[in-house]
């Protein structure tokens, strides 16, 4: 009979013991961090589905501003957009009052139990670029009363032109400068009313004083329909209601001049943007009128064009070009592009998000985007060696890296500097590409501006993909970027055309940008600009123009050898 097998030690048990409460300590851990996970990725996954939520404030528009580019970034990240709304002095009534509702939108008197302290916000969104703020207000409708309201006194007053005179607290938040040089003057609006004699007037404001004033000065032109009722003393003197039919009469206007700095006069050039084909037939007194200074201005020119080309086809200016680092794709193809224009360009390191220098700015500016912020840092240095040059010295070409050139481009900038020498006797920028999105021109004429091909003078003008600086002109940006630190370059330049007068473009464009991929400052825009080309500039002057070489090549049997 075999031996009974021999029992396990004492101590063997015990180790066997040990171990199997080890596993169990490993396995129950396992389990506790599986379920931290879960629950740690239901919460995320419960975050991301969460509305935004904002709380707006300050005047109408700055809210609509908010609430349209906030209500864009919510839609691309699958949310919806909660907005607390609260009428007080400077917005005396509810969004759903006077507009129909937005699509993925709620709209709410106080904050929600669930989010008790929204984010206060009276802006666009720092992500969202001008082009894709332009299309955020497509959607925006007045309610079925205000539409009948505004329909009839447009079809009252038509044909008509419409201004917007702010005057009860926008140079209190401006400042004494702004109110002293700043501020659209009344002698301002009463000549842009003369030269659109043959139109009836409307007259949006919500000062009283004011709209007395002009109903005297245009009585025959004014309408006969009602003005509105003016609460003398409040800040805002007319009903939110009022102030929204002001909002679409004056888009509806053939032409339109609004208030420098007012954010009310803002929205109406955005809302425009939507309606120009209805308005185009009308707008063709004001094409005329640009037609005409634009011939002269070319005429009075001439000499000093034709003695400008007559040293050959070399170009006479120094040239920078911001690139990233780590962007060395677009180096070698801007480089390509400003050898074929005849250009030896310098190098300027762009900055990014994550320089310091652009941190302290955005510290400075809470609310800006970092995208923005770097942009606008890298302009600056470039900006510091434009400064640095002698007065005397020829303006200074900066281009971005994704630029493209007509083939004809020096001969375009030539004749733009020499018609700005003979209508100023200086110039401090000569923009090489650039859109009118803002202004009277804007809204007469739409983004392109004047048709007419030939010099024309840069107001609203943004773009900062190509221009020629002077010295004078970069230490006036540069002193701006100082004292006001946080704006997108494009801002900068359209302050230095709107505060000096001495800044010019050309019809076509000598550059213009890529578009071709997203960037951080225009951010979901690239799509929409490369479109909106296709279909209004292109078919006039073909993107083959910008596309061919800018000197002369060998042939192809030249080049094989």
């Amino acid at each position: 009979m075999a031996a009974a097998a021999a029992l396990p030690s004492v101590q063997a048990l015990q180790a066997e013991i040990a171990a199997l409460r080890a596993d169990l300590v490993s396995v129950s851990d396992q389990l506790a961090a599986a379920q931290a996970a879960a629950v740690e990725g239901l919460a995320a996954q419960e975050s991301s589905r969460r509305p935004v939520v904002i709380c707006v404030d300050h005047g109408l528009c700055n809210r609509l501003r908010a609430v349209l580019t906030y209500r864009l970034m919510a839609q691309n990240d699958g949310r919806e957009l909660v907005v607390v709304w609260k009428a007080d002095a400077e917005c005396n009534g509810h969004f759903l009052d006077c507009f129909q509702p937005l699509p993925g939108v709620r709209f709410v008197r106080e904050a929600p139990s669930w989010a008790p302290t929204p984010d206060l916000v009276n802006n666009a969104h720092p992500e969202v670029g001008i082009a894709d703020e332009i299309q955020a207000y497509e959607c925006l409708a007045p309610t079925a009363a205000i539409a009948a309201a505004v329909s009839a006194r447009v079809g009252r007053l038509s044909p008509f032109v419409a201004v917007h005179v702010r005057r009860t607290d926008l140079p209190g938040y401006m400042g004494a400068a702004f109110a002293a040089r700043g501020q659209t003057s009344d002698a301002a609006f009463d000549a842009f009313l003369g030269r659109h004699a043959a139109h009836n007037v409307h007259v949006a404001t919500c000062c009283g004083a004011t709209h007395r004033r002009f109903s005297s000065v245009f009585s025959r032109r004014v309408s006969g329909l009602r003005p509105p009722q003016f609460a003398a003393g409040s800040l805002r003197q007319t009903a939110l209601s009022d102030a929204v039919c002001d909002l679409f009469t004056c888009a509806a206007a053939e032409h339109f001049l609004g208030s420098h700095g007012s954010s009310f006069s803002d929205a109406i050039g955005l809302l425009r943007s939507h309606n120009r084909r209805e308005r185009a037939a009308r707008a063709a007194g004001g094409a005329a009128l640009r037609a005409a200074e634009s011939a002269a201005a070319s005429a009075a020119a001439s000499a000093a064009e034709s003695a400008a080309e007559s040293g050959g086809g070399a170009a006479p200016w120094e040239a920078f070009y911001v690139n990233l680092d780590a962007r060395t794709d677009r180096r070698e193809q801007v480089e390509a592009t400003l050898r074929r224009g005849g250009l030896a360009a310098t190098r300027v390191s762009a900055l990014t998000p994550a320089d310091e220098a652009v941190r302290s700015v955005s510290r400075r500016s809470p609310g800006s985007g970092l995208g923005f912020l770097a942009n606008a840092a890298s302009h600056e240095s470039v900006w510091r060696r434009v400064a640095a040059r002698p007065p005397s010295a020829p303006l200074s070409l900066v281009f971005e890296d994704d630029v493209l050139l007509h083939r004809d481009w020096q001969a375009m900038l030539r004749r733009t500097i020499a018609a700005a020498e003979v209508a100023d006797g200086e110039v401090d920028v000569a923009l090489l590409d650039g859109l009118f999105i803002f202004g009277e021109a804007s809204a007469e004429l739409g983004w392109l501006g004047p048709a007419v091909e030939g010099p024309h003078r840069a107001v609203g003008v943004a773009m900062s993909s190509a221009y020629a600086l002077s010295a004078a002109a970069a230490r006036w940006l540069l002193q701006r970027y100082a004292e006001r630190p946080g704006s997108s370059t494009e801002a900068y330049l359209m302050q230095l055309q709107e505060e000096r007068h001495r800044c010019w473009i050309h019809t076509p464009r000598p550059a213009l940008q890529r578009w071709d991929e997203v960037s951080s400052v225009s951010a979901g825009s690239p799509a929409l600009m490369r479109r909106w080309y296709e279909e209004n500039y292109f078919g006039r002057w073909p993107k083959r123009l910008y596309e061919e070489p800018c000197e002369p090549q060998g042939d192809a049997e030249d080049a094989s050898a």
